[in-house]
């Protein structure tokens, strides 16, 4: 099963695409794709975030739309420094800032922390229909970040110098294509997996006559809690 993805961050369409590799779905992202709606994300949390994405790029590309977003709580920071789902809207910046001053803010603040910092991430993911229809869903998973940050970098996702991965306790930015595929797959892949799955389901039996249609909120029951 092939499936269009919501972004055209290119370490976010491959983060997924590794997440979803083990269920045989195939992602493709919109890297390159004319007429995409400026979709406000505006939410209060990851979920309603990704449910709008879902939704509008659904019915701009007359197609099923895989969307996913985030957001990251610090749980050793005081209420007005979390981010929550403003993760690269920086205190004091104008505008989207870029890569090197996300990774400069948040490595500024592990620092002064002594180094590690605790990160909680809850992500919302959706799949929006062309008829306006969305069905969600989310996860959770816990890590540490540690300063200084290794030279590695991951455009679109910049904070993966700093976060450790608790298995090989190698920044995320290091990990191997194969150590990358397992982090994904261990830990967003398996609510994902199941989220897409049982989404795609309930759709085909809603299609059948006499079904009734589910409801747009798919609860999977799965969030994953690693070490740091």
């Amino acid at each position: 099963m092939e499936l269009r993805i919501g972004s055209t961050n290119p370490a976010k369409i491959r983060q997924l695409a590794l997440a979803l590799e083990p269920c045989g779905v195939i992602v493709r992202g919109l890297t390159g794709t004319r007429g995409l709606p400026d979709v406000a994300e505006d939410h209060a949390d990851a979920e309603g975030n990704a449910r709008a994405k879902a939704t509008a790029f659904a019915v701009a590309l007359d197609g099923a739309c895989l969307a996913m977003d985030a957001s990251l709580f610090l749980p050793d920071l005081p209420a007005d420094l979390q981010p929550g789902v403003n993760v690269r809207r920086l205190p004091g910046s104008l505008g989207r800032p870029g890569d090197d001053e996300v990774l400069a803010y948040y490595g500024d603040l592990c620092r002064r922390q002594g180094g590690k910092l605790a990160v909680h991430w809850v992500f919302g993911y959706a799949i929006g229909l062309t008829d306006g229809r969305c069905f969600s869903d989310t996860s959770s998973i816990r890590r540490s970040m540690v300063y200084p940050p290794c030279p590695e970098r991951r455009p679109g996702y910049p904070l993966d110098s700093l976060q450790r991965d608790p298995r090989t306790r190698r920044r995320l930015a290091q990990l191997t294509g194969a150590q990358e595929a397992a982090l994904w797959q261990h830990t967003i892949g398996v609510p994902l997996q199941t989220f897409v799955t049982t989404t795609v389901r309930r759709l085909t039996a809603a299609a059948e006559p006499g079904s009734g249609m589910p409801c747009t909120r798919v609860r999977t029951n799965c969030a994953d809690d690693f070490g740091n």
